[in-house]
């Protein structure tokens, strides 16, 4: 807030509250139906066990337990946006954010209760500059939040629940909408991927997508989404989601500020990086020896091409019989795969081609040790040294493209491609250095 204080030793603003709390309303969110959000958070913040949300289409009621608000934050809902921030005041500060951006809705009114028995406080709130801090009775020792509307509004609660739904996959506790728990990760929401905690920060990678050159993150703060953030790793880019109750929100609470501890997160991703990009090496190595001797048959090449091109294949009826029969009893018995339903054969192989695009487009970057990225025409899996050291003698890597036909004439170390793709990613590996094989 440029020009609209002086700070002062104490850390507090020399400003007129007024115009300062009505800037904070307009920017605190740019969507005031995410106010549920900030609220949440307090709620994590206060330490609490689980979040209980109940909502018509008069109003709703947020409630938790946990540590309570202070009165003297009650008393002065506000105060925590103008001063220091501190771990003290953090529930009351996201209720005040979420408070502002509920005000923006013109609701009849909000009613906030917490303390404990004979302590108790109500807060009533009509407006921006209308507010009464009230002595609250009974045993009740939950912090409850109640929001009223002017009259009955399906849409208006439906879309608030749509903005809170999603946002909190990776709460730390439940969090039930009228009774029914939402969603949540107790980890990551796919197989392939690792799960880890640094300190204050936890949150889980998997490979990214196709050939993405930077990995992408789902920022969290206290359980509740804070937008993406991206940025680019040495080698294997990844994505996932990071929570750290110690990030920094923007003004807008959009997304996170990069600041030192986002930077101390990023080493601690980048490290893990490496666990999994090893992880999925050893996945690999019998999964690729699998796939070169699936794609010598047709249709399983023509699945591996397309999804090296990263293509949806349309999927077609398989008969049992004439699979056997396609890809041999020996080999299947040898691969272990007699007993599998031959529907999931596609499945497996669109998964290894998806990991060697990722182990191929990381290596274009900077050469992973061991990692299994092409096949030979004698039925081998090289890696990048392996592939390397098959150059001929004009120096020049040797490989042939297209489906396995006729191979077995060729000298074994040669390249096999399936498709124009594999040509694609040998060219960029090895600088263009590569040579066709004409048959």
């Amino acid at each position: 807030m440029p020009d609209e204080g002086q700070f002062v030793e104490s850390g507090s603003f020399k400003v007129d509250r007024a115009r300062a709390l009505d800037k904070l309303m307009r920017f605190q969110l740019e969507k005031p139906e995410r106010y549920l959000l900030p609220w949440v958070r307090a709620g994590v913040a206060s330490h609490a066990t689980a979040i209980d949300i109940d909502y018509t289409d008069l109003g709703l009621s947020l409630s938790f337990d946990g540590d309570v608000i202070p009165e003297a934050q009650l008393r002065d809902p506000y105060g925590t946006l103008l001063g220091d921030f501190s771990d003290e005041n953090t529930a009351a500060r996201h209720i005040a954010i979420g408070l502002l951006a509920a005000l923006r809705l013109k609701p009849a009114g909000i009613k906030i209760d917490s303390g404990i028995a004979g302590k108790r406080r109500s807060l009533v709130v009509k407006d921006l500059q209308e507010d009464d801090l009230k002595r609250a009775k009974g045993p009740e020792t939950k912090t409850i939040i109640n929001a009223h509307w002017h009259g009955p509004d399906k849409e208006l609660a439906r879309q608030h629940m749509t903005e809170l739904k999603g946002s909190c996959l990776v709460s730390p506790i439940p969090i039930r909408v009228n009774g029914n728990e939402l969603k949540r990760w107790t980890r990551g929401p796919e197989r392939t991927g690792i799960y880890f905690e640094a300190g204050s920060a936890f949150g889980w990678i998997t490979p990214a997508d196709g050939e993405a050159e930077e990995s992408r993150f789902d920022a969290y703060v206290l359980g509740v989404s804070s937008g993406q953030t991206t940025f680019s790793l040495p080698a294997a880019q990844v994505r996932g989601y990071v929570n750290d109750n110690r990030f920094r929100l923007n003004a807008s609470q959009s997304s996170i500020v990069v600041d030192s501890r986002w930077k101390e997160v990023k080493e601690v991703i980048a490290q893990k990086t490496e666990l999994l990009t090893q992880q999925i090496i050893e996945e690999q190595i019998p999964r690729m020896n699998q796939a070169a001797r699936l794609v010598r048959k047709v249709p399983f090449y023509k699945i591996w091409e397309t999804s090296m091109r990263q293509e949806s294949d349309a999927p077609t009826p398989v008969n049992r019989n004439q699979w056997l029969a396609d890809i041999g009893v020996g080999i299947a018995a040898y691969l272990g795969l007699t007993s599998r339903n031959p529907k999931d054969i596609p499945a497996f192989l669109r998964e290894t081609a998806k990991m060697t695009t990722w182990l191929r487009t990381a290596s274009r970057r900077m050469p992973i040790h061991g990692a299994p990225l092409f096949f030979s025409v004698g039925g081998k899996v090289l890696t990048y040294k392996q592939a390397k050291g098959a150059r001929s003698e004009s120096g020049s890597i040797m490989y042939v493209q297209g489906p396995w036909e006729h191979r077995n004439t060729l000298d074994p170390a040669t390249l096999w491609c399936c498709g124009a793709h594999d040509v694609e990613d040998l060219k960029a590996q090895f600088d263009n250095k590569v040579k066709e094989i004409k048959r």
